[in-house]
């Protein structure tokens, strides 16, 4: 539309491949507004993308319990990539298609080691779309309510999880950025940091997944279930974590609002999330408006 901003092009446009078959889009941050809204443009984009055949998938560090809400508000048929990679789950059976989870020796390590080093975090474990967590706190009580997500399944009982073999640990998390990302894995017991996939989501969690698990895998792995071939993929991010499935796209996508090592990453570099990014991206790129 005529008041967009012009995207800023790293690489020749000319090297755009056409058409796309599939496109992924991160939540918060890039089809999110910051009042986490789906905007009217950003749905009218997805729909006639979808009605020209093209298969959207969401993919968010986020669990399934509260991607579910935007599944459903844009109608999709698709599973959701979950945790980063780590799962993918079928939405209306409220199953798992596709579980990556840690290594239960290598989780309980971590959090050995991080109940040592770093007494002072609230961790947090996800296990397929079960939530536990060391503290209910005020921040995470408003957590709930702005997110409307349900309170967790646990409280202060991570070590009987970890000892539960038949729990198995999507993701661990707590609150970090990238520094404490990069501190973290450098000071890791030897042997361990291999056996994991440290993340950020934006500037608030500090993420940790089984090595290998990735937006990007977890993609692939989704395409090929449903059948889709060699397809094309459009990818949009803002976050670390959004990285793998950028540079493995046919066309990465950064928001405008991501950090520069994520627009360093990506092909393109659309608007801000409050601005439409994904609607731009989908409408010159998918559609070609």
């Amino acid at each position: 539309m005529s008041g967009d901003k012009p995207f800023l092009v790293p690489h020749s446009s000319s090297l755009i491949p056409r058409p796309f078959t599939l496109v992924a889009l991160d939540l918060d941050g890039t089809l999110l507004t910051d009042d986490l809204r789906i905007t009217d443009r950003s749905q009218a984009a997805i729909r006639r993308a979808r009605e020209r055949g093209v298969t959207v998938l969401l993919a968010s560090a986020r669990p399934p319990r509260s991607m579910r809400r935007y599944h459903r508000e844009l109608e999709l048929d698709t599973p959701v990539v979950a945790y980063n990679g780590a799962l993918v789950w079928d939405v209306e059976q409220s199953r798992a298609l596709f579980h990556e989870p840690l290594v239960p020796d290598a989780a309980r390590a971590l959090v050995a080691f991080l109940r040592q080093q770093h007494p002072e975090l609230n961790i947090s474990l996800e296990c397929g779309d079960r939530w536990y967590i060391d503290d209910l706190t005020e921040e995470v009580r408003r957590s709930i309510e702005r997110y409307e997500v349900d309170p967790p399944h646990g409280v202060a009982c991570l070590e009987q999880v970890l000892a539960d073999e038949a729990e198995a640990i999507s993701k661990i998390l707590f609150r970090g950025n990238a520094q404490t990302a990069e501190r973290l894995l450098a000071s890791l017991p030897p042997g361990l940091a291999e056996r994991l996939h440290i993340t950020t989501s934006g500037d608030w969690f500090c993420e940790v997944m089984a090595a290998g698990a990735t937006k990007a895998a977890a993609i692939e792995w989704t395409a090929a279930h449903l059948g889709l071939g060699e397809s094309r993929l459009l990818a949009v991010g803002d976050s670390p974590n959004d990285i793998p499935m950028l540079r493995a796209a046919a066309l990465g996508v950064a928001m405008d609002n991501a950090t520069p090592l994520v627009k360093e990453a990506a092909n393109v570099v659309t608007a801000s999330n409050n601005e439409d990014g994904v609607a731009q991206a989908i409408e010159r790129y998918v559609l070609g408006e």
